[in-house]
Order: C-alpha cells, then sequence, then structure tokens
C-alpha cells in the first residue's frame, strides 16, 4: 500500500488504527480478539487490520531457534506470541508476561531473546532476574547523572 501526500487523512488514520491494534492485540485472551477487529472496521471502515509490521529479521530466525530445542514445536500462535512480546518491547520501557504455570511465558522471553542477540548489527542480550524486595529503587532502575 502506497501512501501518497493528498491522501495524509488516510495515512493518518491507517497509523492510528496500526497503533491501536498493535498495543492492545497481545493483551486480549483469545475470545476478544474477534470483537476487537470487528470493532476496529467500524472505527476505520477504510482501514485493512490485516497489515502488519515486517520483521523480517526476527521472524526468520524464531524457527531456527526453535529447532535448536528439540522439546519444542515449532506452532504459529507461538511464534505470533513471540512476535507480540518484541512489538511491545519496543514500545514499552518494561511489561511483565502474565499466564498460568507452565504456559510458555519464560521460554517465549529466552526464545526471543537468543533471536535478537543472533540478528546482526545487533547488542547480545542476557536475561537479568532480580528480587526487586532485595534492591534498591536506584539499583533496579538505574541513576539520571
Amino acid at each position: 500500500m502506497v501512501f501518497t501526500p493528498e491522501k495524509k487523512e488516510y495515512f493518518e488514520e491507517f497509523l492510528l488504527m496500526r497503533s491501536l491494534r498493535d498495543m492492545n492485540m497481545s493483551k486480549l485472551v483469545f475470545d476478544d480478539i474477534a470483537l476487537f477487529e470487528g470493532l476496529l472496521k467500524d472505527i476505520f471502515p477504510r482501514q485493512t487490520s490485516a497489515d502488519k509490521v515486517n520483521h523480517a529479521q526476527v521472524e526468520s530466525r524464531i524457527p531456527e531457534v526453535i529447532k535448536k530445542r528439540p522439546e519444542l514445536i515449532n506452532r504459529p500462535e507461538f511464534s505470533l506470541k513471540i512476535i507480540q512480546v518484541y512489538e511491545t518491547s519496543e514500545v514499552r520501557h518494561g511489561f511483565m508476561l502474565l499466564g498460568l504455570s507452565i504456559t510458555g511465558k519464560t521460554t517465549i522471553l529466552s526464545i526471543l531473546t537468543e533471536v535478537l542477540s543472533e540478528v546482526p548489527g545487533r547488542l547480545t542480550y542476557r536475561i537479568v532476574k532480580m528480587n526487586p524486595k532485595a534492591i534498591t529503587d536506584k539499583e533496579m532502575y538505574g541513576v539520571k547523572s
């Protein structure tokens, strides 16, 4: 889809719809996704919710990392959650992964960390676990100099 200057209103509407969708979709339970997409379609009838951001470098490495772990099966739903966590991390300073035990939260985060470390031109990522009750606020968040 190409946006031209004469379609500025269309482009701004597109950006607003995409922002609302991208910021909220990963927070919804499965049963609410269709309702949310219906609301977006009603509010933005000229837009298509099917457009998505392309994270080719990240998405292409997910199956490779999953293949290294024989206990995992590469399912589209699992890869989608990894991408949603990635998108959330790109726009938020901090976030939490919530859910029942053994639903894949730690696995998703560790796979994403490994995938991002393998993307050329990126830093090596590592997961650091902290007990917020055992350290000060300055130790946890850093100090502005």
